[in-house]
């Protein structure tokens, strides 16, 4: 039997003793204990009681899984913590963190080292601390653990009513703010595997983003680069065990975006929208996208005259590899309003011989391609447009794309009836093909592996 006053420094560093009394009884089956403790009045409220039995006398050299499932009994708890940091570790390894000073109010019930239904834990404050692919998620939150029957019959919730994200790289540059983020998990009742098993998702919505430069990070350099804008983002993460994500949507909306696509400046308004699922449990970032657009509305380029453009891209069978810088490829389709982006992207409007001004305008245009965006093998940076091929009513245009480094290259074909041009990009420099057109397209090369030869 034992009674000792228990010392314990707050988060502030005052020193609080707090009465324990405590009987421990070795008995044929094992090892009982009977313990209670309660803050003296006037303290700050604490109060704990179990009542535990061990089956075994033996402690020392046991590996903590087959103690954890030698324990029966009962642990009731209410007590504030100067830090819930070693609470983590029993909830998520790794990805997933507590901090700061909290209360745990606490009904747990166990047997074979396993939680029993009615057993519950609430958590009133914390410090939440999660890290998802290479972000840092952090804020106040409050929390609830409950057990039931069934599959997977613990659940824990956690609710951030105001959270921020930064780049684990850069933890101190906050690019994103919301007011309710939510982190639920599901896992075994086995308290030896409940930190190996446990899964579940992470979701937000409508975060704002004050500056959309911050996700220049996945972006090819100078080849595709953010020069300014804010936004909105949405997310919906499922989670693996070890805070793997396996599966998700992403939702982006930006306002005023400034875009740099190689040497063209484009002013769009943007929304994007993806989903994504695990393509290959050996390639944890690897995701095949089952679902993905970006539409862009009242685009200008720099240095022409065309207003409220519009174009949407949605990309089929496409493949993502989440690093920084993306890597990103798929068969896109696209519609646009007309051809004067697409055109203006090879040469300023007025270098064209006077026939082309006419068919800029003609009307919505439909088209196919293969995208590529990311680094390449060589450590280049990239943004491909390969095999494109536009139409509508009256006019056929077929593109190959590049920019590289920020260094755009291509070819473009365009025939309007009768009246056919060839362009050339590349080294600065722009030539124009106007003999055997179509044959001189023909026989440029694709710029992706796997890209089909021009017809």
């Amino acid at each position: 039997t034992w009674d000792v006053p228990l010392a314990i420094a707050d988060g502030h560093g005052a020193v609080l003793q707090v009465p324990v009394h405590a009987r421990l009884t070795a008995e044929d089956g094992g090892l009982h204990l009977l313990a209670r403790a309660e803050s003296r009045p006037g303290d700050p409220p604490r109060h704990g009681e179990a009542d535990l039995r061990y089956a075994g006398r033996q402690l020392v050299g046991v590996p903590v899984r087959e103690a954890l499932r030698r324990i029966d009994g009962s642990l009731r708890l209410r007590w504030h913590f100067a830090s819930l940091g070693w609470l983590g570790p029993w909830l998520a390894k790794d990805w997933l963190g507590l901090e700061g000073e909290g209360a745990v109010d606490a009904d747990l019930r166990l047997r074979h080292g396993v939680l029993q239904p009615g057993s519950h834990a609430e958590l009133p404050g914390v410090n939440l601390r999660a890290r998802i692919f290479d972000n840092l998620v952090a804020g106040q939150a409050h929390g609830r653990l409950a057990v039931a029957d069934g599959d997977d019959p613990v659940h824990l919730e956690l609710t951030a009513d105001h959270y921020t994200l930064a780049a684990a790289a850069q933890p101190q540059t906050v690019y994103l703010r919301g007011d309710d983020l939510g982190i639920s998990l599901r896992s075994t009742a086995e308290l030896a595997r409940f930190t190996r098993e446990a899964h579940g998702r992470l979701h937000f919505r409508d975060a704002r983003v004050p500056d959309l430069r911050t996700y220049n990070r996945y972006l090819p350099g100078d080849s595709v680069r953010i020069l300014g804008g804010s936004g909105r983002s949405s997310t919906d993460l499922t989670l693996g065990p070890g805070g793997a994500v396996t599966a998700g949507t992403l939702q982006l909306r930006g306002r005023g975006l400034d875009l740099a696509l190689g040497v063209a400046r484009l002013h769009t308004d943007l929304a994007m929208d993806a989903q994504l699922a695990h393509a290959e449990k050996t390639a944890p970032r690897h995701y095949a996208l089952s679902a993905f657009t970006v539409g862009l509305k009242h685009v200008r380029l720099d240095d022409a005259d065309d207003r409220d453009w519009w174009a949407k891209a949605t990309l089929e069978r496409g493949e993502l590899d989440w690093n920084e810088p993306f890597r990103l490829r798929g068969d896109a389709r696209l519609e646009m309003k007309d051809a004067s982006v697409l055109l203006s992207l090879f040469a300023h409007r007025h270098a064209f011989p006077a026939w082309i001004a006419r068919i800029v305008d003609v009307g919505r245009m439909e088209a196919t391609g293969q995208l590529a965006v990311g680094r390449r093998a060589d450590g280049k940076r990239r943004f491909v447009l390969d095999d494109v091929q536009a139409h509508n009513r009256r006019v056929d245009l077929k593109a190959r794309l590049r920019i590289l480094d920020g260094k755009p290259d291509g070819a473009l074909y365009a025939r309007w009836g009768i009246l056919g041009l060839g362009v050339s990009l590349g080294g600065g420099r722009r030539d124009f093909h106007l003999l055997h057109a179509a044959d001189w397209y023909a026989a440029q090369p694709p710029l992706l592996d796997g890209a089909p030869p021009a017809p």
